[in-house]
């Protein structure tokens, strides 16, 4: 496997997780606690689209 792979694979299994964490974040009311698992996929989308670079 080449390592931009292996990396396109972590920062898609952090951002998956934390699209999860921000839904049920924000289903619960906790919607101040669901910013930080947004920004952190909105991070992982950024590197996602800017790794081949």
């Amino acid at each position: 496997m080449d390592r931009d792979q292996i990396f396109k694979l972590i920062y898609a299994g952090i951002a998956i997780f934390a699209t999860y964490l921000c839904v049920v974040r924000l289903m619960a009311g906790d919607w101040v606690a669901g910013l930080w698992p947004l920004i952190i996929v909105a991070f992982c989308v950024y590197r996602l689209v800017t790794i081949d670079e």
